[in-house]
């Protein structure tokens, strides 16, 4: 169902309104801004995950459920006309996913699984799954294409691609609809909670504190999590493709460096300490070729975005 549609999209199913898009770990970094900008374009949206949050305000439903029971999902495709998922649950943290790589499967791979098994027993049939660049492994001088070997080198990095091709495997034995995002290194949430360097970095610099770069050469492909969502919303309610693969950054190369200097920038007292690493000088940038020409997408360069959230939080 088109974005366009939204006069057809609204009529009663077992008693309550019914809406089109499931949002799965709606609570997250992530999932947050999704609902913000599905509720600006006035998209009809229920919001899931394991705790509530007061993202959703009264614009979406919202439901708790067991992200790794199939039947638990289901109930949300019976109760409500349900016709696109956008599946955001993951655990994200490179580190977290190393040290305890159970529960990285659970949230990575059982928790997709799950949804796509609902999603067949429902008749729902398309999904927008959240991958990561991460699958692609964390070296090249080039930028990555959509078209590239996977060849991850962490456990989150596996668990993302063995998802992709659980997507595939559901869209070639099912018919499902699938639209794969690989998301590159995503910036521009509350520093005081979040775990990117970008914010390990204000942080420290609030504090007074040296900021630390383990090898100042080491790039990155910064990304702001509002471009992150807009992109989520295109290739959900749009004319692109389905069963296809993006990648979503901004095709820019930043290295740790030029991030510190940033923050030094808005931080006058923060002193940057740049140490010896092993893997200085990688990194891993995107292609955008194909949402740049399919979407029309059009990040916030990096280094301008990256600049405008540290300002924000140094006042």
């Amino acid at each position: 169902m088109l974005a366009t549609d939204r006069s057809t999209r609204s009529y009663i199913v077992s008693g309550v309104r019914s809406l089109t898009s499931l949002v799965l770990g709606a609570a997250g970094f992530i999932g947050g801004r999704v609902l913000e900008h599905l509720k600006a374009d006035k998209e009809d949206i229920v919001a899931c995950d394991v705790v509530r949050s007061n993202l959703s305000g009264d614009a979406a439903a919202w439901m708790t459920a067991d992200i790794l029971d199939p039947l638990s999902l289901q109930r949300f495709f019976y109760d409500y006309d349900v016709q696109c998922v956008l599946h955001l649950i993951g655990l994200p943290s490179i580190e977290q996913c190393q040290k305890s790589p159970d529960l990285s499967f659970r949230l990575n791979v059982l928790s997709l699984q799950s949804t796509l098994e609902a999603m067949r027993k429902a008749d729902v049939n398309k999904i927008v799954f959240i991958s990561s660049a991460a699958a692609y492994g964390y070296s090249s001088q080039t930028p990555v294409k959509e078209t590239d070997p996977l060849r991850p080198s962490t456990v989150y990095g596996y668990h993302k691609m063995v998802g992709e091709h659980l997507v595939r495997s559901y869209g070639e034995s099912y018919g499902l609809k699938y639209v794969v995002l690989r998301l590159f290194n995503v910036y521009g949430g509350d520093p005081a909670t979040g775990k990117d360097v970008i914010s390990i970095l204000i942080k420290k610099a609030r504090s007074k504190e040296p900021l630390v770069i383990k090898g100042g050469n080491k790039f990155r492909d910064f990304v702001h999590v509002d471009d992150v969502a807009e992109a989520i919303s295109r290739v959900a309610f749009s004319h692109a493709p389905d069963n296809r693969v993006f990648n979503v950054g901004t095709g820019m190369k930043t290295t740790l460096s030029e991030v510190a200097n940033i923050v030094r920038e808005s931080f006058s007292v923060a002193k940057a300490v740049i140490e010896d690493s092993a893997d200085d000088g990688t990194g891993i940038v995107a292609d955008l070729t194909q949402l740049s020409q399919i979407l029309n997408f059009d990040p916030v360069p990096a280094i301008q975005g990256i600049r405008n959230h540290v300002q924000s939080h140094a006042r």
